[in-house]
């Protein structure tokens, strides 16, 4: 027999009218449990896309740079995925190598890489010690925004600016951690030279104040454009 149909004769038993009413009232409560569940993970998602340099950093580069890079690296045009990282205040101790978080095309800072550094959270960081920024503006809703990544030297000196500033800032040497068109970028930022596009003097290499360098699914050796 089918789980909770009614036997003959039972529906004429006055208890069972009431037992009915308990497998509703039981399967509502489960319901606006699961409701609930889900939307909490749904704003625990969410959560976790927030990004944005804190205060003090931003204070921190208002006084030590020109207004012009700090509004390239804090990207505050693209709300709260634009950037991230930065001490609370002063008192803040950095117990690990600073890690700058370097995304790939059709993203922010504030998605994968930032999703990236939750992790490092979880295993004791702090925001003190994880950084990004976004060079050009992610997807915007556009499946081909890809193709119009390439390895520009705007990008590049906006990547290196943030492991300068991140190194000037924390007094450590920095881990830089890289993703996707990331790679070459960061890779070019931190080896200085010209850039390939405009020819610009990047200047002297930053290997002296990079302790770890990690690149993951880079095109390092270029990539065949296929639409």
């Amino acid at each position: 027999m089918r789980e909770g149909a009614v036997k003959k004769g039972e529906e004429n038993d006055p208890r069972w009218a009431e037992k009915a009413q308990v497998k509703v009232e039981v399967g509502r409560e489960l319901f606006i449990l699961q409701m609930r569940l889900s939307l909490a993970l749904l704003l625990f998602s969410f959560s976790l896309t927030s990004a944005d340099f804190s205060y003090h950093f931003v204070r921190w580069l208002e006084t030590y740079y020109n207004f012009g890079i700090k509004e390239q690296l804090e990207r505050k045009d693209l709300g709260a995925k634009g950037a991230f990282g930065g001490k609370v205040n002063d008192s803040d101790v950095i117990r690990h190598h600073p890690v700058v978080f370097v995304h790939g095309v059709s993203d922010t800072a504030g998605q994968i890489m930032k999703r990236a550094a939750d992790h490092f959270k979880s295993q004791g960081y702090t925001d003190a010690e994880l950084y990004g920024t976004t060079y050009f503006n992610g997807a915007q809703g556009d499946a081909l925004k890809w193709t119009q990544y390439t390895m520009k030297c705007e990008y590049v000196k906006q990547v290196r600016a943030l492991i300068v500033s991140v190194r000037l800032y924390t007094g450590r040497a920095v881990d830089v951690i890289s993703y996707s068109l990331g790679v070459p970028i960061s890779r070019k930022a931190i080896l200085g030279g010209r850039c390939v596009d405009t020819g610009e003097d990047l200047g002297a290499p930053l290997t002296s104040i990079v302790d770890t360098y990690v690149g993951v699914a880079g095109p390092n050796h270029g990539v065949a454009q296929q639409v």
